[in-house]
């Protein structure tokens, strides 16, 4: 199932203001593992990408961000709000004087070779057979040694998203491609929730 047929409900989402995983400030693991986990100058894919300031805070840090969303209105959300200028170019907008591309189409129909992947609510927000496929998309996407920080969740409920992943699913899903280092386990706010930091690596073949 691509996610276009989740598109209505991504739009929906936004329009109504049902985005609690849309936070106001960089994200703590991102400030804490991104200097250390990419290279410098490294562009960064950011899946499901939303209007996160993540993406200015790598950019700042002089990396180049592609954020790729598909639903409409957090784009242009991102634009006004943080007061960019910049064209949009069939479905991507470029913003100006800066290393930020943003594309709104499908995720599985996005192409490009990447140095390195932010996910901190892509995984998450995808249910069991989409995770394998957005695994093996991420494969095909980075360049040989490309890298991953990702971010999930566990909570007692299979309700989602943000759904639970679990050690073994992870291991499932990117132990064949990658190597895995747990990096944090932390607590959440709300609803007994976990937080697990990764850096993913990718195996050359």
């Amino acid at each position: 199932m691509p996610l276009s047929e989740n598109k209505q409900f991504w739009e929906q989402a936004w329009a109504d203001g049902r985005t609690r995983f849309h936070r106001p400030d960089p994200n703590a693991g991102l400030i804490k593992y991104a200097q250390t986990i990419f290279d410098s100058g490294d562009r960064v894919l950011v899946p499901l990408c939303g209007k996160s300031v993540d993406m200015l805070w790598l950019s700042e840090r002089g990396f180049g961000v592609s954020g790729v969303e598909v639903a409409r209105l957090p784009i242009d959300e991102f634009i006004s709000e943080n007061n960019l200028d910049g064209t949009w170019s069939d479905h991507s907008y470029q913003v100006k004087g800066q290393r930020i591309s943003i594309f709104h189409q499908d995720f599985f129909n996005h192409d490009g070779r990447y140095e390195a992947i932010y996910d901190r609510a892509c995984l998450v927000a995808l249910a069991a057979p989409l995770r394998v496929r957005m695994a093996e998309r991420y494969k095909a996407l980075l360049k040989p040694n490309g890298r991953i920080l990702l971010i999930t969740l566990k909570h007692p409920t299979a309700d989602g998203p943000p759904f639970s992943i679990s050690d073994e699913e992870i291991n499932r899903l990117f132990a064949k491609d990658f190597s895995i280092e747990l990096l944090e386990i932390a607590s959440a706010p709300v609803d007994e929730r976990t937080i697990e930091i990764r850096k993913l690596e990718l195996l050359c073949p």
